[in-house]
């Protein structure tokens, strides 16, 4: 089984800041774009004053990672641009009249591309910054992810366990991301591989959990846990970045392949059903009065 690696950023965010930017006109703008997670995005340019560019960022879970390392990760990348956080999320201004800003309308937008992944991911980095010095925290920390899947950031002296607990509430779907869970734990087992986290999958809760808090899963919907072991290996000098990027964004990568599974299981099935149909219309039973009656003509002796 094939995948393919999600990016964490937000093209078209990243595209609309951009062409904002480096617009010869600034127009005025009012615009809302959504991206993985629950989270949206809004773009505004008054009509009345179009000297700057408001972007801002609501999360539904905000208020329980913003004082856990989301506001200071954000503040730390675009801390040029951070204007207020509130009670739903952070506000941004982007100078429009600014030469020098609209010059560097690529590295600005590219910046602001990956937002959600600095807000959501802010607690995960902070926690491997301080593996990554060898200072690592000892409280774990649990925060709901979106609305079905719960996440908990588990230190174990050396080592740090994220753990999420997943709901499906479409039948099929938990099927399928079972699936591709499962093949993912034999894949780990590659030799080639033997340097990736350590991962597991189980219905039940793993030990990494015992004496955190446990929220109450919808017992039909649930598909399980899986844990991803990180040790400081994996958030040695750049690799912290990357390694936040995929372990936060993996909800969203199962469930972007999940729906590819079912596009791909739909196209096969219309090809196959397609196919079957050319076979019974050619097998069709014509009446006699239709039929191409042979004509014989006999030779004269």
């Amino acid at each position: 089984m094939a995948f393919v690696q999600l990016g964490a950023d937000n093209k078209v965010l990243k595209e609309s800041i951009q062409s904002k930017l480096a617009a010869a006109k600034k127009e005025p703008c009012d615009a809302k774009l959504y991206d993985f997670d629950d989270i949206f995005y809004r773009l505004f340019v008054d009509p009345d004053d179009r000297t700057k560019l408001l972007i801002e960022l609501t999360t539904p879970n905000w208020s329980a990672i913003r004082k856990k390392g989301a506001e200071d990760r954000i503040s730390e990348v675009l801390k040029d641009w951070v204007k207020s956080f509130n009670d739903d999320g952070a506000s941004f201004v982007v100078p429009l009249d600014d030469e020098k800003t609209c010059s560097k309308s690529v590295e600005i937008a590219e910046a602001f591309s990956k937002l959600r992944m600095y807000a959501l991911g802010g607690p995960l980095y902070q926690y491997c910054k301080a593996l990554q010095t060898g200072n690592a925290l000892k409280e774990s920390f649990d925060f709901k992810l979106r609305r079905d899947t719960y996440c908990w950031i588990v230190p174990k002296g050396d080592r740090i366990a994220v753990v999420f607990g997943f709901e499906f509430p479409i039948k099929t779907d938990r099927i399928i991301g079972n699936q591709i869970l499962t093949e993912f734990l034999e894949v780990r087992r590659q030799k080639d591989l033997q340097s990736a986290p350590v991962i597991a999958y189980s219905k039940d809760a793993p030990a990494e959990l015992k004496g955190c808090k446990m929220p109450s899963f919808d017992k039909e919907a649930f598909l399980g846990y899986f844990t991803i072991l990180l040790l400081p290996s994996h958030v040695k000098g750049t690799k912290i970045d990357k390694t936040v990027e995929n372990v936060i964004g993996f909800r969203s990568y199962l469930t972007y392949h999940i729906k590819c599974a079912k596009a791909f299981f739909h196209q096969s099935m219309r090809a196959r059903v397609k196919k079957m149909l050319q076979i019974l219309n050619r097998a069709r039973y014509e009446p006699d009065d239709k039929r191409k009656k042979k004509k014989i003509i006999k030779g004269a002796k």
